[in-house]
């Protein structure tokens, strides 16, 4: 599992007044949990968010050495409900768990919450924003345990209403959401009382959104307004520019991260906007965004700043002598202090924050900034070839760096191609081009050792940036001397495993992480899903587990199917892993049997009755 690290270093800056509790002879040891995505297609802002809350744990911990120290439990839902309710109980009866930051999102945290409820677990989310949750008479209202630091969906509705109109003579608004969690946040906007002149969902497991392309188009839209994550808006933007949609878009805050600018090329989305829960990071005072980046190694997620809200208030209430459930849930209840920004913030009787900015962003040159009354006027784009989609040939590991091989064979050749590592860093490493294959050069530095280092490739021509290559390097121990290549085909995938969740059906499977047979890509085919092995199904592989999502007909569903999947490195093939799965509804999933496991302070669940080596079962 990607992990991110927290290096310490010692700065002069004191960033958060925390008040000094009574000394003690021993220190204390307090546990708050962070719950959300840590794997899976929305791991990027879960693991944001935890990076924020770990951060101001050292922060908290460096002041109070001796005395007080804070430990952070890593809770793994991945986002998905189902996931959620298994790790819920666990979490709730584990009295040593005085607070938790989240759920993420919205889904987990209606769950969850019967079990925390119950248990009387505070809980302040970052991001979890359906308006239920916070309304007494939903049945899934978070009351007394349930707070959020970001606005409502139903107040960001009329924020992006606003802007979806804003300067326009004759509106005609066109709105896409996507499949995580949005039919409520749809609701909201709808009830603004904006016109709206076509409405879709788009699949966040689709890369194909030229239909949505085509009917903006053919509505001859004033505005689009985007629902859903910059994962699957970003492709959306990327598409509907390139298709030639030159007029405004529009996007929720779950879009207005600083990763956004770079996921296809900042070029595309010059003069987006988007509505922010929790202001621009450019508010943040500058000393903090120097000490995050130069202690974390990367800048502050858009996420993370409320993650970091919502740590603070945790800790201050641990600073003022509240060591229980019961003793922080009043000190959350009635908290009155100052966030990161030096503005007045608090809770409602219902749980929600009061006091907490909601601005409008611009993209500009990549970056995030407030919205200027001059600011909307779009930068037109044009199409033009698309360059090809970068794939790699080998891995080397030489002293102290990673040697890649890119193959560029398979389509236009590019002007440049560049790497990213987003838990890392969002700095772009350019390859060397020679015809066509290229070569990139990553420096290792000692907190990368031992780790999976998640990465993306992306080629451009003509400004018009690649379909991303995604995928992780395990990253051996440091070795004295002996560099490491390697030099065998890697072995068969092994321990396949079925999933069904809201999200759709999924297939894990273990791959060869040895470091001289290590996997490099693994591939699923099945003839009975009309997937040829010439045409197979690439995974997504993090650390040693590799992912698919795949599209499973209705007219297959509970009926046995033949998978079948295989490894591959620059020295060769592995044997066929050949595995017959039955896939369920999702009426029939929710009882899948799956173990929740603890390894250190993660806890995660495994679609298996065991847990894997080095995990024990909670």
């Amino acid at each position: 599992m990607r992990r991110f690290v927290v290096a310490v270093f010692l700065v002069p800056i004191l960033l958060v007044s925390f008040i000094q509790s009574p000394a003690n002879s021993a220190e204390r040891v307090i546990k708050i949990a962070f719950q959300g995505p840590l794997t899976g297609p929305e791991a990027e802002l879960g693991l944001g968010q935890l990076q924020a809350v770990q951060y101001m744990a050292t922060k908290f911990n460096q002041k109070n050495k001796g005395t007080l120290k804070v430990e952070v439990i890593e809770v793994d839902d991945q986002g998905d409900p189902f996931i959620a309710v298994k790790l819920a109980p666990l979490i709730a009866e584990d009295l040593s768990i005085i607070g938790l930051v989240g759920p993420s999102y919205s889904g987990s945290t209606r769950a969850s919450l019967p079990f925390y409820k119950e248990k009387l677990l505070p809980l302040i989310s970052p991001s979890a924003t359906n308006p239920f949750l916070t309304d007494p008479t939903s049945p899934f209202f978070g009351g007394p345990v349930f707070h959020r630091v970001v606005q409502i969906s139903a107040k960001e509705a009329v924020a992006l209403a606003n802007l979806a109109e804003l300067g326009i003579t004759n509106p005609r608004t066109f709105l896409v959401s996507d499949d995580q969690s949005w039919p409520e946040f749809e609701k909201s906007f709808t009830d603004t009382g904006i016109p709206l002149v076509g409405s879709v969902m788009a699949k966040s497991s689709s890369s194909d959104h030229s239909s949505i392309v085509q009917e903006v188009i053919a509505k001859k839209a004033t505005a689009v307004v985007l629902l859903g994550y910059f994962s699957t808006t970003s492709k959306i933007v990327t598409q509907l520019r390139n298709g030639g949609y030159k007029n405004r878009i529009v996007l929720s805050d779950a879009s207005a991260d600083p990763l956004f600018g770079s996921l296809v090329g900042s070029n595309l989305y010059e003069g987006v906007v988007a509505t922010s829960t929790f202001g621009a990071l450019t508010s943040l005072p500058k000393e903090i965004q120097f000490d995050y980046k130069n202690t974390v190694g990367n800048s502050i997620p858009s996420y993370g700043v409320p993650a970091l809200e919502a740590t603070k208030i945790y800790l201050d209430c641990i600073s003022k002598g509240s060591f229980t459930r019961s003793t922080i849930l009043k000190c959350v209840d009635t908290y009155s202090g100052k966030n990161l920004m030096g503005e007045s913030i608090s809770f409602d009787t219902n749980g929600d924050i009061v006091g907490a900015p909601f601005p409008q962003l611009i993209m500009k040159n990549g970056v995030w900034v407030g919205l200027k009354n001059d600011d909307l006027k779009l930068t037109s784009t044009s199409s033009s070839t698309q360059p090809v989609t970068p794939t790699v040939l080998s891995f080397s590991f030489i002293s102290k760096k990673i040697e890649i091989e890119i193959d560029l064979s398979k389509g236009a050749t590019p002007d440049s191609v560049y790497i990213q590592l987003p838990g890392v860093s969002t700095k772009k490493i350019y390859a060397i081009i020679k015809g066509k294959t290229a070569k990139l050069s990553i420096p290792l530095t000692s907190s990368m050792f031992g780790k999976a280092l998640s990465f993306r490739i992306v080629s451009a021509l003509k400004n018009i940036e690649s379909k991303p290559y995604l995928s992780s390097i395990d990253i051996p121990t440091q070795q004295s001397g002996a560099d490491i290549v390697a030099t065998k085909v890697p072995s068969a995938p092994k321990n396949l495993f079925y999933t069904r969740t809201e999200k759709g059906h999924g297939i894990t499977v273990e791959v060869d992480a040895n470091k001289n047979t290590r996997s490099t890509d693994t591939y699923l085919y099945s003839t009975d899903l009309g997937i040829s092995k010439s045409d197979a199904v690439k995974g997504l592989t993090i650390g040693s587990k590799s992912s698919f999502q795949v599209e499973i007909p209705s007219g297959l569903i509970g009926k046995k199917i033949l998978v079948s999947v295989y490894s591959k490195n620059a020295i060769g093939d592995s044997q066929i892993l050949p595995t017959t799965i039955t896939p369920q509804s999702l009426e029939t999933s929710a009882g899948s049997n799956s173990a929740a496991c603890q390894k250190g302070s993660q806890i995660r669940t495994f679609e298996s009755l065991k847990c894997p080596p080095g995990w024990f079962k909670r």
